[in-house]
């Protein structure tokens, strides 16, 4: 429950803090010139592992949090594993929607849904957990992607750079 507590602190500070200042930063280095090769790697470097944290933190602690408290084991455990990853493959087969929206206002979306899950997880109630990895999966589906995007479309000829780092994040 630590490293719960302590991924869903990293992700609202993400969510709360570095997306408003990231937003920002953007804007600002459109409007003066291009942007610096390096700029936006270092810039959305903490957000893809960020993102890729509190992920994997959500796959595996959330189902297992609501499996104790139903005192199920087994196989009994592949509903909530299914309650955060089908709505996980979901988002992640709705790409073209994201796309369509654009990534800034897709990732806003994707960070409001991921973080409204989590304030449900910790209400504590079964039905709300399970809302909450739904909201969860559903959300954090297209952050990582979108982030690499965006670092992608920032820094052209950097792709292999930015691969290796989202690769490290996921590990």
């Amino acid at each position: 429950f630590r490293a719960q507590l302590l991924a869903a602190c990293g992700f609202a500070l993400f969510a709360f803090i570095y997306m408003p200042v990231y937003l920002r930063l953007r804007q600002a280095a459109d409007a003066a010139a291009p942007a610096l090769p390096r700029g936006p790697l270092v810039r959305l470097l903490p957000a893809v592992f960020l993102c890729a944290g509190a992920a994997a933190c959500f796959a595996s602690g959330g189902p297992l949090l609501l499996g104790g408290m139903l005192e199920w084991s087994g196989y009994e455990m592949w509903l909530p594993w299914a309650m955060f990853f089908v709505p996980l493959l979901a988002g992640r087969l709705a790409w073209p929607l994201a796309a369509r929206l654009g990534c800034g206002k897709a990732l806003a979306w994707c960070a409001l849904a991921a973080l409204a899950g989590l304030m449900c997880v910790f209400t504590g109630t079964p039905a709300a957990i399970t809302a909450g990895l739904a909201l969860a999966g559903l959300g954090m589906a297209n952050m990582l992607p979108l982030l690499v995007f965006m670092i992608m479309e920032a820094a052209p000829g950097r792709g292999a750079e930015v691969y290796a780092l989202a690769a490290a994040a996921l590990s």
